[in-house]
């Protein structure tokens, strides 16, 4: 009777351990899948990051809107927007980011006193990764300006260059909140249309000049 219970014992114990092992290996396959289907097309992050989040992130009091084809992660204290698709044989792997970011000012962003200054130094910024000053835009919300600078390719480093096709570099009047994107030019739409749309529930009050 002893040995019957035994090998009972014995048995499930054997087979909730294959039970386990089964599963184990299950999950593992799926995950493996997972990964592989994502490194061979990364452009579907995007997707399983609206499926899974909607489409915003919420970023220090900010509601930001993210476009389709982009997902959105923290780190070290910013808001990253991403997409990515893959190498082909005529091109390396594409990256467009849009980072959002606030600075530790003690006072905020006011449009008619930091605009030059903020354009100063984008330029130079710029200048650096091979790229000159486009245009300028003035983008209204309310009350407040939310301005940017865009930047493209000077033209004289070639279609081998390292630097992104654009960057758009703007801040928000009344807020110490900046966005950065670097990437493609077909996205511009959409990164003005984000630059507009993110909204905060307690907007900061600019103080005067």
């Amino acid at each position: 009777m002893v040995n019957s219970r035994v090998m009972t014992g014995a048995n499930c114990a054997n087979r909730t351990r294959t039970r386990a092992a089964r599963v184990f290996l299950l999950c593992s396959l799926a995950t493996f899948v997972t990964v592989v289907i994502f490194l061979i097309f990364p452009a579907m992050i995007g997707g399983a990051w609206h499926l899974f989040k909607g489409g915003a992130a919420n970023y220090k009091g900010w509601t930001v809107p993210v476009p389709d084809g982009f997902f959105a992660f923290y780190r070290n204290g910013g808001l990253y927007m991403a997409r990515m698709e893959r190498p082909s044989v005529k091109s390396v792997r594409r990256f467009d980011l849009l980072l959002i970011t606030t600075l530790p000012l003690s006072t905020y962003f006011i449009f008619e006193r930091d605009s030059r200054k903020f354009q100063e130094v984008e330029s130079a910024s710029a200048e650096r990764r091979g790229l000159v000053e486009r245009s300028t835009k003035t983008i209204r919300v309310g009350e407040n300006i939310r301005y940017c600078v865009e930047f493209g390719r000077s033209g004289s480093g070639g279609l081998d260059t390292q630097a992104p096709e654009i960057q758009i570099s703007c801040f928000i009047e009344g807020e110490p909140t900046t966005l950065t994107y670097s990437g493609r030019q077909m996205f511009s739409s959409e990164i003005y249309t984000v630059v507009q749309s993110m909204s905060k529930s307690s907007p900061v009050k600019a103080a005067a000049p």
